[in-house]
């Protein structure tokens, strides 16, 4: 038996149905992933969280086998602090007060 044998005598009710899945999930994901790709844009050019220095945030019993042995294997100096002295780089999108003179 090969395998268009078996789709000529698949149940007629699984075809449809899969078939409507078919047609109704692809779009579904297609529309969703465009909204969660907005709403990460979106949340990427808000200022990030200020560092807090608490202890059990950060804890490390030993060093991290690369590197300086303190920062993740995928270290993003904007977005990932180095404890106990915070981030890296100043954040791109902090909205600074202009001092008068």
């Amino acid at each position: 038996m090969s395998d268009d044998d078996a789709i000529v005598n698949a149940d007629p009710r699984k075809l449809m149905f899969w078939q409507t899945l078919s047609l109704i999930a692809l779009p579904l994901v297609v529309i969703m992933s465009i909204f969660t790709f907005t709403q990460v844009k979106e949340k990427a050019k808000r200022p990030r969280e200020p560092f807090l220095n608490l202890p059990y945030m950060c804890r490390r019993t030993k060093p991290f086998p690369w590197g300086d042995g303190n920062h993740t294997l995928f270290h993003n100096p904007v977005k990932n602090p180095v404890p106990p002295h915070g981030y890296e780089v100043e954040d791109p999108y902090a909205v600074y007060k202009k001092t008068a003179n």
